[in-house]
């Protein structure tokens, strides 16, 4: 769990610091909707499009294949190495759309897009690895995981 917890909170706050340097920059560079007339309100739209359908499509896919996880009757230690990497793909999914949000927010400066790649972060911040979260959606017991990590797995 906790290779899993430190890879989670390294991109999020990554993405974070990302966001904030580039606001930080747009911020100090000034105005610069005159070079970009007539292109801002499609990133605009792009960015909620690809925002919406990462979110969806991850969540789609790492459902699908939790299914196919928790129907193979896999020993505990398969399934939760299968886990991971169903979650690192939702995570990176969602990660691509924040990071294209906020390169469009530097291109356009437009405080509308940066909004969206926050959204889209405290989403990202949402899909915390827990414990509990972990147990219910492998259904496996706590026990079972306690067994684990007094065996170090």
């Amino acid at each position: 769990f906790d290779m899993n917890f430190t890879g989670f909170l390294f991109v999020l706050i990554g993405h974070f610091l990302f966001g904030i340097i580039i606001l930080l920059l747009v911020h100090s560079i000034g105005d610069r909707t005159s070079r970009l007339k007539g292109i801002d309100q499609p990133l605009l739209i792009l960015c909620l499009f690809l925002g919406v359908a990462a979110c969806l499509g991850g969540t789609f896919l790492f459902r699908k294949k939790l299914d196919q996880i928790n129907q193979d009757g896999k020993e505990i230690h398969k399934k939760l190495t299968d886990y991971r990497s169903a979650s690192i793909t939702r995570w990176a999914i969602l990660e691509s759309s924040i990071l294209f949000s906020i390169i469009i927010f530097f291109i356009t400066g437009k405080y509308l897009i940066i909004s969206i790649s926050l959204i889209l972060i405290i989403f990202f911040a949402s899909l915390r690895p827990t414990e509990k979260k972990i147990t219910s959606d492998l259904n496996i017991s706590e026990q079972e995981i306690d067994n684990l990590n007094q065996i170090g797995a």
